[in-house]
Order: structure tokens, then C-alpha cells, then sequence
């Protein structure tokens, strides 16, 4: 015959609870940081082979073409949507908003549009030089506004003598101009002239309202007639 057993099973008391709870918060509060690093460094570590990928990419199709391929980063400001945002890093990159990078295979390069994000161009009629050759000789100031501060000084980018074309308004035509091998003698700067065959008329927004401070004040254009012709 067997015994029913009256024993009742012992519970946890609040005091070992307590040391339960507190094991487990110590444990959460050791591992919440380790696992996080390791999310984090997955993400720059994925990004570092997309971008290799990307690299080894470009360098295939060059060997394929034959012909220079490169890649470029495109990037997205957003100041109102910040999740996205890098907090730790190069203080060139943290906490700003230019942070979301599309990559894409350069095989033909979109057109150079100057060094900063407000640089700009603007054309001014060279008067002098516009009365001694008898027609309107056309000079390129590549600004980096608002200061107006003339930016390139001795960029390589462009060497003297080199003919390049620009564009001065989206969707417009392009224009050509070559570098002088003598720099302006008043800035240092390099001078920029458009090749006069190539003008047919110079759009309005890249004409000087104003000449550059020390400049003389017969050089600001502020439109041009039906030929072409700066109107001062």
C-alpha cells in the first residue's frame, strides 16, 4: 500500500529572486554591448567587401574595355531623417547629414561641377582684350560663392593649354574653353577663356552681376543682346 504525500515543493524566497533578477541584469547589461559592437562591426565589415567588390568590378571591366572605368559614391542629404546618421568615426563624416552612399560603376563619369557643393561659374566680357582683338573675348571664373572666393588656384585638373567644354545651365549646351598658360596677373588665378567660335549666346545666369572686389568695374556684365554681345 502507498502513502499519499502531503510534502509541498519550497518556492524561491524574495531574496534569492532578487539575486536571480540581479545575475540576469548584470548579464544583460555585460552581453548588450558585445552583441551590438559585433552587429555594428558586421555592417562595416559588409560594406567593406561591397565596396571591394565594387572596386574589383571596376577594375574588370577596364581590362575588358581597355579604357579607364572607375566608381562613384552618389550621396543623399537628409536633415530631417537622421536614424541613418554616423555617430562615431571621422569627425569629416559624424553626425552630419551626407551619410546614405549609392555606389555605381563609372564608365563614362558625369561632368565635373566644381569642388564644393555651392561652387559655381560665371562669365565676365574681357574688354581690353574684347577691343584689341575686335570681338568679345569671353572669361570663365570658377567661384566658390558667397564669398566669391576664387577656388583652383593651381589646379591640375585643367593643365595650361588643355581645351575642355562646359556647361553652364542643366539640360543647355556645352560650350568650349581652353586654360592660358599665363596666370591672371592680378589673382594668380588661371584664366579661362571660351573658345569665341563656340558661343552662340551665353545664358544669362552665368553672366556677372558684379566684378570681383579690385577688378575693374567695365568688366561686370549683366546681359547680352540677341548676337551674343555683353551689355554693360
Amino acid at each position: 500500500m502507498h502513502r499519499a504525500s502531503n510534502h509541498i515543493k519550497r518556492g524561491l524566497t524574495l531574496p534569492e529572486l532578487m539575486v536571480v533578477i540581479a545575475i540576469a541584469l548584470v548579464l544583460a547589461a555585460t552581453l548588450i554591448p558585445t552583441v551590438s559592437s559585433l552587429v555594428r562591426n558586421a555592417a562595416v565589415r559588409e560594406s567593406s567587401r561591397t565596396l571591394s567588390a565594387y572596386i574589383a568590378g571596376a577594375r574588370a571591366r577596364a581590362a575588358e574595355l581597355q579604357r579607364p572605368v572607375g566608381i562613384w559614391l552618389e550621396r543623399f542629404e537628409d536633415t530631417i531623417d537622421t536614424t541613418n546618421q554616423i555617430t562615431q568615426g571621422s569627425a569629416l563624416l559624424r553626425g552630419g547629414p551626407f551619410q546614405t552612399l549609392n555606389i555605381h560603376l563609372a564608365e563614362v563619369p558625369r561632368p565635373f561641377n566644381g569642388d564644393f557643393a555651392n561652387s559655381m561659374a560665371r562669365v565676365i566680357l574681357d574688354l581690353p582684350s574684347s577691343t584689341a582683338r575686335g570681338f568679345p573675348v569671353w572669361r570663365i571664373q570658377f567661384l566658390n560663392c558667397p564669398s566669391l572666393t576664387l577656388t583652383n588656384i593651381y589646379s591640375p585638373m585643367i593643365k595650361p593649354d588643355e581645351v575642355f567644354q562646359i556647361q553652364f545651365e542643366d539640360g543647355g549646351e556645352f560650350f568650349y574653353a581652353r586654360r592660358h598658360t599665363v596666370p591672371n596677373a592680378q589673382t594668380l588665378s588661371p584664366v579661362f577663356e571660351l573658345v569665341t567660335s563656340s558661343i552662340k549666346r551665353i545664358p544669362k545666369a552665368a553672366l556677372a552681376h558684379d566684378p570681383l572686389p579690385g577688378l575693374d568695374r567695365a568688366w561686370g556684365v549683366i546681359g547680352v543682346d540677341d548676337n551674343g554681345n555683353g551689355i554693360i
